[in-house]
């Protein structure tokens, strides 16, 4: 996804790449705030996500760090 956002000329300085051990709940969490605070309202962003999500109920599932 990093290189498919690259190819389409999203500077390298606003996309935010976790991986395996990395992609835990603190760093999740981090990137998430960093989005609500770079973003601008008009912006466009962007949110791939390969991992497990757990039921918490009919209309609501976590994501597991």
């Amino acid at each position: 996804m990093s290189d498919a956002l690259a190819m389409n000329g999203v500077p390298a300085e606003n996309v935010r790449l976790l991986l395996d051990d990395d992609a835990g709940t603190p760093a999740i969490n981090d990137a998430l705030n960093w989005i609500d605070a770079a973003a601008a309202t008009d912006s466009t962003v962007v949110i791939f996500y390969a991992g497990h999500v757990r039921k918490i109920d009919d209309d609501t599932e976590a994501v597991i760090a």
